[in-house]
């Protein structure tokens, strides 16, 4: 009992050394993207509307190359517990140059943003003005593609904090950048929507060189192969490539389902669609500690499974799961007592808030099967297992969450209650498919 005991413990306090500095890290991109969006905000309501359909334009491009990169962190992760660092090396060698001819591709669609918005119905005011704020976050694609293959090579092989306190760094930055640019403090120009833009993308950029020159000068850089040749062969970056892959097919899936029952919301009417908005925002937050606790998970269960450590991996995906329904069930708990306070942040209009505070109270059950799926699914991807669990969870958002949200929402008229208890039944089946397909690797190993 006495040795069990210390091998739980060891497992948890590795998971806390991993987890912490990319909960950090996650929880730190959300935190620039929240300050942006109050201080354009405060500055104007017609800069804010450009600012967020430039983002809504700049995001998918964004995530889709940010799924592909994931498979960094499984192969690093895995070939370090081979005992093959040199092997984790050439996965940051083979992502940065894939990061940097995304990043080009995406500039050359900045030159577009305009006539795309226009083609969705926009105004030519807001068109131009959205486009400009794409065209300056395009700017910033290749940094932030470079950002993410450093950073995910970094967690894959257990130095995660450098990307933490860069990030860390990043928003003390971002707040006096965005208020001097937005509002032309100290001289300099009042750019509003734009020189918000202009702050994240500047940002972008020293984020990327600075864990750019931290991988290429870093302790044991000649162990790790960071100078060598990467190694282009086919089968020998199988994994990376299948791993991002399916990783991006996931996230277009679950961009997808979200964006489609977000667009319900407003279907129902305006109070409804900021009450969603609200929540959404709410869990955003409480998903980026389910998210690191996933990747941490992920890169221990690749150690494991580089090593043929069975009983280890099997270990680190169950007691991964356990931590974090625990801390989601924390979580959830605190979004229902605090409800109404949690929905005063965001508006003072009395009709939103009456509608927002039971709603939130509801959604608390949201972390607990969310974060549940979140983790299984990183774990999955730590067994390099890429596109079963990605069909799963396209079952169960799409094939479930999308006609049930409908359904409860519209046909049984629970309004936006109903898109909320689509979003727990539909996360729940993810989760338990999930686990089902854990199981079953499991046993077959």
């Amino acid at each position: 009992m006495r040795l069990r005991r210390r091998l739980v413990l060891g497992h948890l306090a590795d998971l806390y050394r991993l987890a912490l500095p990319v909960v950090v890290s996650r929880a730190g991109v959300l935190a620039m993207t929240v300050a942006d969006t109050v201080i354009v905000g405060r500055y104007s309501s017609v800069e804010l509307g450009y600012l967020s359909l430039g983002v809504a334009v700049y995001l998918p491009l964004l995530l889709t190359v940010m799924g592909l990169l994931t498979g960094t962190t499984v192969a690093a992760a895995q070939a370090m517990g081979r005992g093959e660092p040199a092997e984790s090396g050439a996965a940051w060698r083979r992502a940065a140059p894939v990061a940097l001819g995304f990043g080009a591709i995406g500039i050359l669609l900045g030159l577009f943003g305009r006539e795309v918005l226009l083609l969705t119905g926009q105004s030519e005011d807001v068109a131009a003005g959205a486009g400009r704020v794409f065209f300056i976050l395009a700017l910033g694609y290749p940094a932030g593609f470079l950002y993410f293959a450093s950073a995910f090579f970094l967690e894959g092989i257990r130095r995660p904090r450098p990307v933490a306190w860069a990030i860390v760094a990043a928003n003390l930055v971002n707040i006096p950048a965005d208020l001097a640019l937005v509002h032309g403090l100290f001289g300099l120009p009042e750019l509003g929507a734009e020189g918000s833009a202009w702050a994240t993308t500047v940002i972008r950029w020293g984020l990327a060189l600075f864990l750019f020159a931290y991988v290429w000068w870093m302790s044991g850089r000649t162990r790790f192969g960071i100078r060598a040749p990467a190694g282009w062969a086919w089968r020998r970056w199988r994994v990376q490539r299948v791993v991002g892959y399916a990783a991006a097919v996931a996230i277009a899936v679950e961009m997808g389902a979200f964006t489609a029952i977000h667009l319900f919301s407003g279907w129902l009417g305006t109070v409804p669609l900021a009450v969603f908005t609200i929540v959404l925002n709410v869990l955003s937050v409480v998903f980026m500690v389910a998210n690191g606790v996933g990747i941490a998970t992920s890169v221990r269960i690749g150690n494991a499974w580089g090593r043929g450590d069975r009983r280890r991996w099997i270990a680190a995906g169950w007691l991964g799961l356990a931590v974090t329904l625990c801390l989601m069930a924390f979580a959830g708990t605190l979004m229902a007592v605090f409800a109404r306070p949690l929905a005063a942040i965001y508006t003072s209009e009395a009709a939103v808030l009456a509608a927002t505070a039971p709603v939130m109270v509801l959604a608390g059950l949201m972390p607990l099967c969310d974060g549940g799926q979140t983790l299984m699914l990183n774990a999955l991807r730590g067994c390099a297992d890429a596109w079963i669990p990605t069909a799963l969870q396209a079952f169960a958002f799409i094939g479930c969450m999308v006609p049930l949200s409908l359904l409860l929402a519209f046909g049984l008229e629970r309004g936006v209650a109903g898109l909320i208890e689509a979003v727990i039944v539909s996360t729940a089946i993810s989760l338990g498919l999930l686990c089902a397909r854990f199981v079953m690797l499991s046993r077959r190993a």
